[in-house]
């Protein structure tokens, strides 16, 4: 785990509403996607089966297509999304040290800066960072 992956952490939680409210916002405009008259092919109930043409009212084709497209994308991107910050988080939890484990969760989960989590954890600023550059260099050396 990188600081620049770690650093994602609270923009990619801002992406995932972002997301969550414009997927919902395409899904009812699904709902007043125009309707049109279109042709389908069936078939008869009688046997032998024979093809038999219908007019039936629809979606139109292209808007909803690309509607669904871009919901379709905008769930990949959010699934992608909660993939990397389960990743972060995991990587957070896993940390042995619980002191060590605070200062991850408060500087890249909260937010809060080296100087305030120093007053929080009560150690010198300085040492919320020597900390976090200690760790990451073990855990990527144990890799």
């Amino acid at each position: 785990m990188t600081k620049e992956q770690l650093r994602e952490y609270r923009a990619l939680r801002k992406e995932i509403a972002l997301l969550d409210s414009r997927i919902r916002t395409l899904e009812e405009k699904m709902y007043n996607v125009p309707t049109v008259m279109g042709k389908v092919t069936g078939s008869s109930k009688d046997h032998p089966y024979i093809p038999v043409h219908m007019v039936v009212e629809m979606d139109e084709p292209q808007v909803s297509a690309r509607i669904k497209a871009l919901i379709w994308l905008k769930k990949q991107r959010r699934a992608s999304s909660a993939k990397a910050i389960l990743e972060i988080e995991e990587f957070i939890a896993a940390i042995p040290k619980a002191e060590t484990r605070i200062i991850f969760e408060m500087v890249y989960q909260d937010g809060i800066s080296h100087e305030k989590v120093g007053e929080a954890v009560g150690i010198e600023r300085s040492s919320v960072t020597k900390k976090i550059n200690d760790y990451l260099k073990l855990s990527h050396n144990s890799q």
